[in-house]
């Protein structure tokens, strides 16, 4: 019997085909193409499974909507509203990015040493012009 993926992963596995989705997901589709699904063991449970976990992601803030098809057919599908979704640019001083670059370099545990570098590209990568330009200048390296 293949191992069942855990709830939290098949959220996140529903969140990034929603969004990724180039217009609405069906249910069939949902099902056949997110990991996680395909393990129902009855159309029932899926069924079960798909509202419970739409409504754990609008509980957690993300705005999955419901869309009609259009035209005459009752098929309906499912996206997550990507303008509701997206945050709004991060907008840090030089000040503030430098703050966060030395608490990072505190952070010597290997199992943060990536995660905090990953952070630090993408808040430099929010800034904006000379800000992110000069703050990069400042910041010394961790080779």
């Amino acid at each position: 019997m293949p191992s069942q993926i855990p709830p939290a992963e098949r959220l996140l596995n529903l969140v990034i085909a929603l969004v990724n989705a180039p217009s609405s997901m069906s249910k069939q589709q949902v099902r056949a193409s997110v990991a996680g699904y395909g393990d129902a063991p009855s159309p029932d449970a899926f069924e079960r499974m798909f509202e419970r976990d739409k409504d754990t992601l609008r509980e957690l803030g993300i705005p999955v909507l419901t869309v009609d098809a259009g035209g005459h057919s009752d098929d309906v599908g499912y996206r997550v509203d990507l303008d509701a979704y997206t945050l709004a640019p991060v907008d840090l001083t030089s000040a503030e990015l430098g703050v966060l670059s030395l608490a990072a370099q505190f952070w010597q545990d290997k199992t943060l040493r990536t995660d905090t570098a990953r952070a630090l590209t993408k808040l430099r990568a929010a800034g904006r012009g000379t800000r992110a330009r000069a703050t990069r200048a400042r910041t010394p390296s961790r080779a």
